[in-house]
């Protein structure tokens, strides 16, 4: 019992200290922990200790681990930094209470174009300060996105054409009650309505907040205790302000629609994605939410959200203030089936699916109501990892091609098609603007069989040959093969990029140099593109082997 006593006051004295650290001391980093409740451990020990514990970090941990993030690999081709974007509520009304709300943006600036229209991805959590799994996701998304840029072809090319913003604590001051004395905590610190309401349920509820169709009595209250509030006005709240503001500032202005009702956008001509990510539910809800009515990209929104629905295995339901008020494609994700989910689920159910879901989004941010609806390169198999620039040298590229296999439903229209082209790109992506010349390769007609996968969707094989002294650079060197397809409706997928080959060399046979000089990558590391998108083992990977 003392043991007990003495456990409990140590966890008071922890959660009594939180509260009371100002936002100034959290970017020194002096001691920064993770709480697994009741277990303190240092930040980057931050790992799921017993099937009881919580698989995710503490707030002042995340804060820490960001400063970390854009300290260890923020370079002059990989840009990570963190821009403040307003502030909490307490913080507006005592700069020494309260916290920052950051955005953490991410991106490649290794292309050999220096005139790239990147698109725009914005991703928020933590909006919902009960809600633990969201800004544990985002965190792991970040680390696996800088780690693999640049050992990755796949990553480097979408960090490369796509601009990664992450606000992964929109409610800090929330969150920071939520740990300690308030875990059910929904609202943010808004004590306008404090003498009326039970503590754990004064503020606003962010997500109603938002200015798209406030207002609206279905699915928002006017009471100011209950949990749906939707504040005083549209966006009145500073962390609403904060994440309109910002995704105003990132998203095209061109783009955007002024009148109501909201017609469609182009599909071809509009860019940028929106996840805003919640817990629980296991489902991806997507416009419109607030009527029972289709939205105007409905079928374009719908090839979308089947293609998420194949990597985490969500249900749909029909967020609206992205799609409304930027273009950008908006949907919410509901994580796992527990606010605080365990560890076991987590990190087993997940993490896996909605990783590869977010970087399929990242994938296809150019065009979201266009390039889902298009035939995806399920795997690509590069021959050979050297080369010898001799007469008549080559490699050869194997792909598996399907407009159905990412899509969890192949009864959709947008699933239908089959692959009529194949266009291979070397050395230069097709979305650069120095890309004058066009695919190196095309594969058509008897050039692509039909088959089924071994998930038992249809798929296209087809088989490159790239010739070296096709290349536009033959010098020895690093050469990345990027891919796309079009269906038979001429619909084009998005851009897979498989793992680069070189030219020239230090040995008589290219089968030698992997063992001779330490270029290049053991067989097990030549599908860049599998048919779940499974990333890399970065530690198996060589540390020159880009």
């Amino acid at each position: 019992m003392q043991a007990l006593g003495t456990f409990l006051w140590l966890r008071q004295l922890f959660a009594l200290l939180l509260e009371s650290i100002p936002s100034a001391i959290v970017s020194q980093r002096l001691e920064t922990h993770c709480f697994f409740w009741g277990r303190v451990g240092r930040c980057f020990d931050c790992r799921c200790l017993t099937a009881r514990g919580v698989a995710l970090r503490d707030f002042l941990c995340s804060l820490a681990w960001m400063q970390d993030l854009v300290q260890t690999y923020n370079s002059p081709n990989l840009q990570v930094t963190r821009i403040d974007i307003g502030d909490s509520f307490l913080k507006t009304r005592d700069v020494t209470k309260g916290y920052d709300i950051y955005a953490l943006k991410i991106t490649g600036n290794s292309t050999a174009s220096s005139n790239i229209t990147k698109s725009t991805m914005m991703v928020t959590s933590g909006m919902h300060p009960r809600e633990y799994a969201p800004p544990e996701l985002l965190q792991r998304w970040a680390t696996q996105l800088v780690q693999a840029y640049g050992v990755d072809a796949d990553t480097t090319a979408i960090l490369d054409h796509a601009e990664i913003h992450l606000v992964i604590q929109v409610n800090p001051d929330g969150r920071a009650l939520a740990e300690t004395t308030q875990p059910t905590r929904r609202k943010n610190l808004n004590e306008a309505n404090a003498q009326s309401c039970p503590k754990d349920q004064t503020g606003v509820d962010l997500n109603r907040n938002f200015p798209f169709q406030w207002g609206r009595t279905s699915g928002s209250s006017s009471n100011k205790c209950a949990q749906t509030y939707r504040g005083s006005a549209a966006a009145s709240e500073p962390e609403t302000q904060a994440i309109v503001n910002y995704a105003l500032s990132i998203f095209p202005t061109s783009q955007r629609q002024t009148v109501s009702p909201i017609s469609a956008y182009p599909a071809e001509t509009t860019s940028g994605v929106f996840i805003d990510v919640h817990a629980a539910g296991e489902l991806i809800i997507w416009p419109w939410g607030y009527q029972e009515a289709k939205s105007p990209n409905h079928l374009d929104l719908q090839a979308l959200v089947n293609k998420y629905i194949h990597f985490n295995g969500y249900a749909s339901s029909g967020p609206d203030d992205a799609f409304g008020s930027v273009a950008s494609a908006g949907v919410t994700f509901e994580l796992g089936y527990a606010r605080r989910q365990d560890c076991n689920y987590f990190e087993n159910s997940i993490l896996p699916g909605n990783l590869q879901a977010l970087t399929y989004a990242a994938k296809v941010s150019s065009k979201p109501y266009s390039l889902p609806k298009g035939p995806d390169i399920a795997s690509m198999i590069v021959s050979q990892e050297q080369v010898v620039n001799l007469p008549g040298a080559f490699v050869t590229v194997t792909l598996a091609v399907s407009d159905q296999t990412f899509a969890a439903s192949q009864a959709l229209e947008s699933a239908q098609q089959t692959v009529a082209l194949v266009r291979i790109h070397v050395d230069v992506h097709p979305y650069d603007t120095s890309d004058t010349t066009g695919p190196l390769v095309t594969l058509s007609g008897s050039q692509l069989q039909v088959g089924v996968s071994s998930e038992g969707s249809p798929t296209t094989m087809g088989v490159a040959t790239i010739f070296l002294d096709q290349l536009l650079d033959t010098r020895p060197g690093r050469h990345a093969i990027y891919a796309d397809a079009v269906d038979s409706d001429g619909t084009v997928g998005p851009v897979t990029a498989a793992c680069r080959f070189w030219s020239g060399g230090c040995c008589s046979r290219w089968y030698a140099c992997w063992n001779g000089c330490g270029v290049g990558r053991s067989s097990k590391d030549k599908v860049m593109a599998s048919p779940t998108l499974a990333w890399p083992d970065m530690n198996a990977l060589p540390a020159n082997a880009f």
